[in-house]
């Protein structure tokens, strides 16, 4: 968090009011260190709808994660729950959870996905990141992802 008088922003601080989905993206795999990520938004439908992703996703991947409804894999688990959902490595935990068998073919390994919210915290979409490798996100990062969140969601 930046503090008086320093003039560092925080993530979600550099997201407010950018609209672009590919550029928000960009800057929070780069502030994450991460290897990819998606962005998926509430439609009319009441499905998930893909708005943005990371570079190299495989085209299998893509066509299973274009529309996700409420409730299904990482996103529309995070969306319905409208909390974190994270696993530490998708290649072992794939089948298990709200962790679909396809997610296998992504190659990545830590996952995490949070609601995106409106000013009223109410659910309108999930930002996820990953890891090529294992790993674990800290409660301060999932805390800063939500952050994350809450700006690309109030910037709409």
């Amino acid at each position: 968090m930046a503090s008086e008088g320093d003039d560092t922003l925080t993530i979600s601080e550099e997201l407010r009011g950018i609209a672009n989905y590919d550029q928000v993206l960009e800057k929070v795999l780069l502030h994450f260190g991460v290897d990819g990520g998606t962005i998926h938004m509430l439609n009319e439908d009441g499905d998930l709808a893909l708005m943005s992703h990371s570079k190299g996703m495989p085209e299998p991947v893509l066509a299973a994660i274009r529309i996700v409804p409420p409730g299904k894999g990482m996103a529309g688990v995070a969306f319905e729950s409208n909390d974190v959902v994270d696993t530490c490595n998708l290649q072992q935990d794939a089948g298990t959870g709200p962790i679909r068998s396809g997610a296998k073919a992504t190659g990545f390994g830590g996952s995490v996905v949070v609601p995106i919210r409106d000013q009223d915290d109410k659910p309108i979409g999930t930002l996820g990141i990953a890891t090529a490798q294992e790993r674990v996100f800290t409660p301060e990062e999932h805390a800063d992802l939500l952050a994350c969140g809450k700006a690309i969601g109030c910037s709409r």
